[in-house]
């Protein structure tokens, strides 16, 4: 459903695969259904994240994928 409201606000499909990307990411590491996820296990994972990513923090800060999907 958030996939689809997307599309219809006007994002692009490249904007569109961006975010199925990050947040299929996100929930398989997780492992756990979208409404029991908590702040700090999202926190967790973008710290793991950037550790194995070897990501800085701007390239975490522009995950704007996950905020979005949670708080719209």
């Amino acid at each position: 459903m958030f996939l689809t409201a997307k599309h219809l606000e006007g994002c692009s499909d490249k904007t569109i695969r961006y975010y199925r990307c990050n947040i299929e990411k996100m929930l398989d590491t997780i492992n756990i259904p979208v409404i029991k996820i908590t702040t700090e296990m999202l926190r967790k994972y973008l710290v793991e994240y950037q550790t194995i990513n070897n990501c800085g923090k701007v390239t975490i800060d522009n995950s704007r994928s996950l905020s979005t999907f949670f708080c719209g």
